[in-house]
């Protein structure tokens, strides 16, 4: 647990993006309990929750609405799920994120004009090279030595479980899922804008 907590976000400071990773799992966690069993109280918890996350991190929000979409839409092909329940789950955060938007939110820009960061987007290499982003730790070369032995322990572990009948299963397949999402939201992102940096490589976080 002191290897894998404190991950290269943690060490640049990024307290608030690390905040924002937590909110994201209690929201789809909310977001369960209300497709499971639907209730005023519980609505209006989830509502003050996701304004709770805007707040704390943009990215909390930016990231919750794909994750919502697309495990609704796994749950929607496996019908367990209603169409009028997943709007409704997925409606308090595309309400913030327009009205934020809308009032110019995301028009940042330097007190002297000029932005403090580049529009980058990086190359299809970077992005490949960088896909290790969020499994690094203190000393590169050691990092990487962890982690391999980390996978191929959790591996061990699950290779008897790695079979079609079980990968898909509906939660497994929302799972996987929402993994590939993040990833796809990484190459999607920019590596920077005029606001931010190290934008792409919080998707990994999350996948």
């Amino acid at each position: 647990t002191l290897y894998l907590g404190p991950d290269l976000f943690f060490l640049m400071g990024f307290t608030q993006f690390r905040l924002a990773i937590a909110l994201i799992l209690v929201g789809i966690a909310c977001a369960d309990v209300l497709r499971r069993r639907w209730s005023g109280w519980w609505f209006l918890s989830y509502c003050a929750l996701v304004l709770v996350a805007y707040f704390s991190h943009l990215a909390t929000l930016i990231f919750l609405a794909p994750a919502l979409m697309v495990s609704g839409a796994v749950r929607l092909r496996f019908r367990s799920t209603t169409v009028r329940r997943e709007l409704w789950v997925v409606l308090p955060v595309l309400g913030i994120l327009g009205c934020h938007f809308l009032n110019g939110g995301g028009a940042e820009s330097d007190a002297d004009g000029v932005a403090p960061y580049p529009y980058v987007w990086g190359t299809v290499a970077r992005k490949l090279h960088y896909l290790n982003f969020e499994l690094l730790r203190f000393g590169e070369p050691f990092s990487k030595v962890m982690m391999i032995v980390l996978t191929v322990a959790v591996l061990w572990g699950l290779h008897r479980d790695l079979t079609w009948r079980n990968l898909t299963k509906p939660i497994v397949v929302e799972m996987l899922a929402l993994a590939a999402t993040f990833l796809c939201i990484y190459f999607v992102l920019r590596s920077s804008y005029s606001g931010a940096a190290y934008v792409d490589v919080r998707a990994l976080a999350m996948a």
